[in-house]
C-alpha cells in the first residue's frame, strides 16, 4: 500500500513538473516544446523536432492558444540546428514569430503563415538560403534582417505590411518582384541592399524619406517613380543602380544626400524640379550616360564631387542660388563643353574643373570686374582660360 501511495505521489509530482515546464508532445508535430507566457498562451519551440522535414505547429496546447513561435534554430555550427526542415506550417493562433526563430534553416523552402501573424521579428528567417515562397497574409511588421540572405526568394507581396525594418531583405539576390509595395508606410535603411535581380518598385504616397542605402547595388532596377511628397533622398539610396535610365525628382524633395545616384552608369535623363535645396557630395558621380543637367534656382548648395567623372556630360546649367562650386564638382567630366552659371558665383573650389579639357564656353552672371575678383582655387586652369561670356 505504501508503495502504491508513493507511486501516486511521484506521478502527481511528475505531472506537476510537466505542466509547469510545458515540455510536452501536442496534437501537432511530436517533440515540440511549449512554454507558458504571462497571458496564459504558449510559445512553441523546436524541442526534439530538430530532424523533421515538415513541422506543423498546433493552434492549441493544453486547451490554450499557441500565440508565438520561439526558436526553431541556432547559430551556424550548433548541433541543435535543424538542417532538414523544408516546410513549416504556422496556425492562425500565432501572432508573433520571434527573433532568430528559423535563422540558418538552410533547407527551408516553404512557409505557410496563419492569418493572424502580425509581426516577424529580427532575423527570423535570415540565411534561409533555399526559401522560395512566403505569403505574408496579414503581417503588418517585418523587423530588421528578417529575411536577409534568403537567396532563392523571388517574389514577395506586401499585402498588409506597414513597416519594414533595416536590412529586412538584405542581399536577397533572386528577388525580382515586390507586390503592393505602395502599402508600406515605413522602410528602414538598406532594406533591399544588393537585391541585384529587383526590376521595379513603387512607393506609398505616405513615405516622406527614401532611407540610406535602400536600393544599394540593385543592378537590375529599371524604374522608380518618386511620389510628390518625398522630402529627402538618403545617402547612397540608389548607389550602383546601373540599369536606371531616367529619374524625375519632384520639387517636394529638399535634399539629395551624398552618393544618392552614384555609379548609375545608364542614367541618361535626370529631371530636377524647383524646390530642391541641396545636392550632396558625389550625388551623381560616375554617371557615364548623363549628357546634360539643369539645376533649378532653388538649389543653394552643390556638394563636393557631385558630378565627378560623368564621362559624357556636355552641358550644365546651374540656377541662380548657387554661389560656390566646391572641390571636384565636375572633375574629369572630359566632354563638358559649356556651363551656364546664373548665380553670383564667388568661389570655385580646388579641382572643380580638373580634366575638363573640352570646356569651351562659360556663361556667367557676374561682371568682368567680379570675374577678376573671383576666388578660383588650384586645378581649374581650363575654367580660368575658357571663353567667358558675361550675361
Amino acid at each position: 500500500m505504501k508503495k502504491f501511495l508513493l507511486f501516486i505521489v511521484l506521478l502527481l509530482v511528475l505531472t506537476f513538473v510537466l505542466c509547469s515546464c510545458d515540455v510536452f508532445n501536442s496534437e501537432g508535430t511530436s517533440g515540440l516544446s511549449y512554454f507558458k507566457k504571462d497571458d496564459g498562451t504558449y510559445i512553441v519551440e523546436i524541442g526534439d523536432a530538430k530532424y523533421n522535414k515538415t513541422i506543423v505547429i498546433p493552434e492549441k496546447h493544453l486547451g490554450k492558444d499557441v500565440s508565438e513561435v520561439g526558436s526553431f534554430s541556432y547559430d551556424e555550427g550548433d548541433e541543435r540546428i535543424n538542417r532538414n526542415l523544408e516546410e513549416i506550417v504556422i496556425p492562425d493562433s500565432v501572432k508573433i514569430i520571434s527573433k532568430y526563430a528559423f535563422r540558418n534553416c538552410k533547407s527551408l523552402k516553404k512557409v505557410t503563415l496563419g492569418k493572424n501573424v502580425e509581426t516577424i521579428e529580427k532575423s527570423a528567417f535570415s540565411n534561409c538560403t533555399n526559401l522560395k515562397e512566403i505569403d505574408f497574409v496579414n503581417v503588418k511588421t517585418i523587423e530588421n534582417f528578417a529575411f536577409s540572405n534568403c537567396n532563392n526568394l523571388k517574389e514577395i507581396d506586401f499585402a498588409n505590411v506597414e513597416s519594414v525594418g533595416d536590412d529586412a531583405f538584405f542581399s536577397c539576390e533572386s528577388l525580382e518582384n515586390v507586390k503592393n509595395s505602395k502599402n508600406v508606410k515605413y522602410y528602414g535603411s538598406q532594406v533591399f541592399y544588393n537585391c541585384s535581380s529587383l526590376k521595379t518598385f513603387e512607393f506609398s504616397g505616405t513615405i516622406l524619406s527614401i532611407p540610406d542605402n535602400l536600393f544599394y547595388n540593385c543592378t537590375n532596377l529599371e524604374s522608380i517613380n518618386l511620389p510628390d511628397n518625398i522630402e529627402t533622398i538618403g545617402k547612397n539610396a540608389f548607389y550602383g543602380c546601373t540599369n536606371i535610365k531616367s529619374i524625375v525628382i519632384p520639387g517636394s524633395v529638399k535634399i539629395i544626400n551624398s552618393g544618392a545616384f552614384y555609379g548609375c552608369s545608364n542614367l541618361s535623363d535626370v529631371t530636377l524640379y524647383n524646390g530642391i535645396e541641396k545636392i550632396g557630395d558625389g550625388a551623381f558621380s560616375q554617371n557615364d550616360s548623363l549628357t546634360s543637367i539643369v539645376i533649378p534656382n532653388s538649389v543653394a548648395e552643390i556638394g563636393e564631387a557631385a558630378f565627378l567623372s560623368c564621362q559624357n556630360l556636355e552641358e550644365v546649367i546651374i540656377g541662380e542660388s548657387v554661389s560656390e562650386l566646391k572641390e571636384d564638382t565636375f572633375r574629369a567630366c572630359v566632354k563638358l563643353k559649356t556651363i551656364t552659371l546664373r548665380g553670383a558665383i564667388k568661389k570655385v573650389g580646388e579641382n572643380a574643373f580638373k580634366k575638363c579639357d573640352n570646356l569651351e564656353k562659360i556663361y556667367i552672371s557676374i561682371t568682368p570686374k567680379e570675374w577678376e575678383n573671383l576666388d578660383i582655387k588650384d586645378g581649374n586652369n581650363k575654367f580660368t582660360y575658357s571663353n567667358c561670356i558675361f550675361e
